[in-house]
């Protein structure tokens, strides 16, 4: 193990303790190889619903982790559409979907990224998407109506 990869893991033990004390029930998982680390973690929405969101960290904190609903699945507009036929959609947050079909959500673009941003924040992003989702779903607008694009950093 490098001296990054090290420092990361380090890190990564201290967001789980974080993310575990504020999500129970949440938890990384560390792969032998570092570049599949990954987070999973189940909400409720204030409606009582539950998900799961699974992160993906690749070259975390340097980039921002890849963030998937895994659950229910499938994810589903207010038509019956399927979230992850829709593609890229900036009115929907969504940024496609992964080889199994569940939809990427979109919590901080690369541009607004920088590496102290931490898996609490990034959590706590992907709950507010999951409010906005349930307000679309009942409401029948995108979700850019519920929860605005962030500014980019220059």
């Amino acid at each position: 193990m490098n001296a990054r990869s090290a420092r990361t893991r380090a890190r990564l033990v201290k967001e789980q303790e974080f993310l575990t004390h504020h999500f129970p029930g949440a938890h990384i998982q560390f792969p032998d190889d570092p570049d599949r680390a990954c987070v999973v973690v189940a909400l409720s929405t204030n409606r009582r619903n539950r998900y799961v969101l699974w992160l993906s960290l690749g070259d975390y904190p340097n980039a921002p982790p890849k963030m998937y609903v895994v659950e229910p699945a499938p994810l589903c507009d207010w038509k019956g559409k399927r979230l992850s036929k829709r593609g890229t959609s900036s009115k929907m947050h969504l940024l496609g979907a992964n080889a199994h079909g569940h939809p990427q959500i979109c919590h901080h673009s690369d541009g607004a990224w920088t590496p102290n941003i931490t898996l609490y924040k990034v959590v706590m992003k992907g709950r507010m998407w999951l409010e906005a989702y349930e307000l679309h779903c009942r409401k029948r607008r995108p979700i850019d109506r519920y929860l605005p694009h962030m500014a980019q950093v220059v």
